[in-house]
C-alpha cells in the first residue's frame, strides 16, 4: 500500500515511486531538482525517483497509467488526466521560482514576420489569454498568486 501523498515531504516516504522529467533535457525535471534542493529534500527523495521521463507529456502520463505514485510536474498535467490524477499544491514559501514557457523565432524561420505577429498575439491578445486559461495555464500575474515569494528568472535573448 502506497502511503498517502499530501505534501512535498511525503515524496521521501519509503515505497513511494516518484518520477519527473529528465533534469538534463526536460525543463520540468530541472525545475524538480531545484524545487527539492530549495526545500532540503533532494537527498531524501532522489532514491524514490524510479524514472526520469524524456518529455513533459510522458511525465504527465506516468501516474495516470499507474507506473508511479507521484510526479513533480506542472499543475496543468492534472487536467490532461483529470479522472486519474490529483494535484497536491505546494505552499507558497516552498516555490523557489516561477517557470515559464518560452516563445521565440528561430533564426532559420522561413516567415519571421508571421512568427513575430503570432508572438505578439500570444502575449497580448485577450483572446489568447482566454485560451491559455481555458486549458489551465497561468499568466504571470496568476502564477504570482500561488507563488508570491518566488523568483522570476530573467530571460536572456539568444
Amino acid at each position: 500500500m502506497v502511503p498517502a501523498i499530501t505534501c512535498l515531504r511525503d515524496l521521501a516516504k519509503p515505497g513511494v515511486r516518484v518520477s519527473t522529467g529528465d533534469p538534463k533535457t526536460v525543463c520540468v525535471g530541472e525545475y524538480a531538482v531545484d524545487l527539492l534542493k530549495f526545500n532540503g529534500l533532494y537527498d531524501k527523495v532522489k532514491g524514490n525517483i524510479v524514472v526520469y521521463a524524456e518529455s513533459c507529456s510522458k511525465t504527465a502520463m506516468l501516474p495516470a497509467t499507474g507506473a508511479v505514485d507521484a510526479i513533480i510536474g506542472w499543475h496543468v498535467f492534472h487536467y490532461w488526466y483529470p479522472d486519474k490524477t490529483d494535484i497536491v499544491w505546494l505552499k507558497p514559501n516552498q516555490i523557489p521560482k516561477i517557470s515559464y514557457i518560452p516563445i521565440g523565432i528561430l533564426k532559420y524561420s522561413k516567415n519571421p514576420d508571421a512568427a513575430r505577429k503570432f508572438i505578439e498575439f500570444a502575449v497580448s491578445s485577450l483572446f489568447a489569454k482566454k485560451v491559455f486559461r481555458k486549458y489551465h495555464y497561468f499568466a504571470s500575474e496568476e502564477a504570482r498568486e500561488y507563488a508570491p515569494y518566488a523568483q522570476i528568472p530573467k530571460l536572456t535573448p539568444q
